[in-house]
């Protein structure tokens, strides 16, 4: 039928199916190579920025982690009574994997039997976390970022809410696996 249909209309038919399928697959390209679903690693000023919004008193620890992983290139954190947060920028993805890896090997040691574990993951974007003992830890990798942070469980909302207000949070994750 197709067939008889273009044959009847020869020209008529022909260029406007082909350019119908250039422009489909056109789209197509534009959609899957411009939303990969990277996400943009943040700096350490919007961080910066965000605590002290968010109403907490950021350090600037740079110099003392330094002298482990001269990568460093800027490290934040704030402690309170109930959350430690520390963000650290690296000069390349490798040293900001190598921080999320030891960090998740760290959260594993003080796991026990009753731990929860959620991880995500896709692109440049990495997340593990747990729970376990009353205190929920959390460890981050965005591109040459990375996050390393534990609260007790009733501040999980608090630490969630920092997590977001740099995009890192909970509404970023693709891949959510609970490993219980």
């Amino acid at each position: 039928m197709l067939v008889k249909l273009i044959l009847k209309h020869e020209n008529k038919v022909i260029y406007p199916c082909i350019a119908s399928i250039v422009l489909v697959f056109a789209v197509m390209m534009i959609v899957t190579f411009a939303n990969t679903g990277e996400k943009t690693p943040v700096t350490s000023q919007k961080v910066w920025n965000e605590l002290v919004t968010l109403g907490y008193e950021p350090a600037d620890l740079t110099y003392a982690y330094n002298e482990q992983n001269s990568h460093l290139q800027k490290s934040i954190a704030i402690k309170t009574s109930s959350i430690r947060f520390d963000f650290f920028e690296f000069d390349n993805d490798n040293s900001a994997l190598s921080l999320f890896k030891n960090s998740q090997a760290q959260i594993n040691k003080n796991r026990n039997a009753n731990s929860q574990d959620w991880t995500a993951h896709y692109n440049n974007y990495v997340m593990y976390s747990t729970q376990s003992d009353g205190i929920y830890y959390i460890v981050i990798r965005v591109g040459n970022t990375a996050i390393d942070a534990y609260c007790d469980s009733e501040y999980k909302s608090e630490l969630d809410a920092i997590l977001l207000s740099i995009d890192y949070g909970s509404s970023t994750k693709k891949i959510v696996t609970n490993n219980n």
